[in-house]
């Protein structure tokens, strides 16, 4: 193999990658802050305000919601179900 074909693979593979970035930082910027609400309103009503891994099943989190603070234990990967949850006041 030739110094000329490595550098040109090392330079192609620098290019993807960076690509990949690129369209990763779009992605999130530009796509996944989008709120899509049904209402026609802009204003999110959920915010996650903090969260813990308690194991590697169980989430701890304080969800805002509305203007107050909700303390709540998520179950299973994927979080389907909700254990518990207890208002706590929000700090201003």
């Amino acid at each position: 193999m030739e110094v000329n074909q490595i550098l040109y693979a090392l330079f192609s593979l620098i290019f993807v990658i960076s690509l990949i970035g690129i369209c990763a930082y779009i992605m999130k910027r530009f796509v996944f802050e989008r709120n899509f609400s049904l209402s026609g309103t802009n204003t999110k009503r959920l915010k996650i305000i903090e969260h813990i891994a308690l194991d590697t099943r169980r989430r701890l989190m304080i969800v805002e919601k509305d203007g107050k603070e909700e303390i709540t234990i998520l179950l299973g990967a994927t979080g389907e179900t909700v254990l518990s949850t207890s208002p706590i006041k929000a700090k201003k």
